[in-house]
């Protein structure tokens, strides 16, 4: 009996080497397109293999080669790591946030008399250089599973990489992004200005502004009247958060957690662990009511979870490349912190461009909704 007749017959799925399962629909197998396997050569095949050998189980030890990297869909780490690297890089992050504050304490660089510096757009931007950590860990890890890890592969592997074939790209991702952060910025704050009229009479109104800004390290900065501060404050959200927490969940965490499950559960599973991160912090705060930090929670949930699954379904729908949702991220975290400066500065400005935007989301939600209806990958 040959290996074609005995594969067909003891219903062989999966390759006994990488787990890769076995195409059905091809009536003759005689190598393994993922890893190169030739079944001819083996001695034995295993009897009724319905699931992948018990090696795969445990750790896929194969290693990708470049032309693989952008087009696999093989499963490596486990839900797990998936969730246990992303997390151990923000305790490593508080960590360092941490030994930062008390050293300059120690170094009598902040006194109890000047603790507001510590929430100065210029003191947030500079230990929001921390979260680099989210972008490290990943990029670390992930090296165990190319053949050539190489830090541009590493990136690579994690979503980050353009198509030579598109020579425009680039641009048309950063205008997709641009485009997505825009229409975000509108509906999230127009949802939050909602949720503020059911549940501001039991708050403070400078809950407002950071019910609209999906990042831990921002609160309440646009009372800064200095414009250089919020510049240097945007061009970090576009540089450093953005890209350092997509790589982190969309990238690594969704990645595995997709792989492992399925779209829909891993996008869902890392966008509440994205928003439970940020929003968990409320609780933090020794100086309001347990009443006003639940309802502050609820506040804050609904519109992180909102802009967390439009990056997780953005991150899918671009077949797991980066560029777009780490340009939506970065820019609509710009876009809040500007708006944060206007509306404590200019209040009526900022009345008026709640106004503009109202008129203009009925022309933008049409004009995306062809874009995104016509352009393809």
């Amino acid at each position: 009996m040959s290996n074609n007749s005995r594969n067909k017959e003891l219903k062989w799925n999966f390759c006994p080497r990488c787990g890769e399962r076995l195409p059905e629909s091809q009536k003759e197998i005689r190598f393994c397109i993922s890893c190169g396997l030739e079944f001819k050569s083996l001695k034995s095949i295993p009897s009724k293999q319905k699931m992948p050998p018990p090696s795969f189980q445990i750790v896929n030890k194969y290693k990708l080669k470049d032309e693989e990297i952008t087009n696999t869909t093989r499963e490596f780490w486990r839900p797990k790591a998936s969730i246990f690297w992303p997390l151990i890089s923000l305790v490593i992050m508080g960590q360092i946030l941490g030994v930062i504050i008390i050293l300059l304490v120690f170094l009598g660089l902040i006194s109890l008399s000047l603790l507001n510096l510590i929430i100065s757009p210029l003191f947030i931007s500079i230990i929001s250089l921390t979260e680099l950590v989210f972008m490290i860990v990943p990029v670390l890890y992930v090296g165990q599973y190319l053949q050539n890890p190489t830090l541009k592969n590493r990136f690579k592997f994690l979503g980050l990489y353009s198509n030579k074939e598109d020579k425009f790209f680039i641009l048309k991702e950063a205008l997709l992004g641009i485009g997505c952060a825009i229409i975000s910025v509108i509906i999230v704050n127009l949802l939050s200005l909602l949720l503020e009229f059911l549940f501001g009479p039991f708050l403070s109104i400078s809950s407002i502004i950071p019910a609209q800004i999906p990042n831990s390290d921002v609160e309440l900065l646009g009372i800064s009247t200095n414009i250089f501060e919020i510049i240097l404050l945007s061009i970090i959200m576009i540089v450093v958060i953005g890209p350092s927490e997509e790589i982190a969940f969309r990238g690594f965490m969704q990645r595995g957690l997709v792989r492992s499950y399925n779209k829909k559960k891993g996008i869902w599973i890392t966008a509440i662990i994205f928003t439970l991160i940020h929003v968990l912090t409320v609780f933090g705060d020794i100086t309001t009511s347990p009443l006003s930090s639940i309802l502050s929670f609820i506040i804050l949930l609904i519109p992180y979870l909102l802009i967390s699954l439009l990056l997780g379904y953005l991150f899918n729908w671009r077949n797991e490349n980066l560029i777009a949702p780490i340009i939506t991220h970065g820019v609509y975290n710009a876009l809040t912190v500007i708006m944060a400066f206007i509306f404590y500065n200019f209040p009526l400005t900022m009345l008026l461009i709640y106004f503009i935007a109202i008129m203009a989301i009925s022309f933008m939600s049409f004009i995306s909704y062809s874009f995104l209806k016509k352009y393809k990958k």
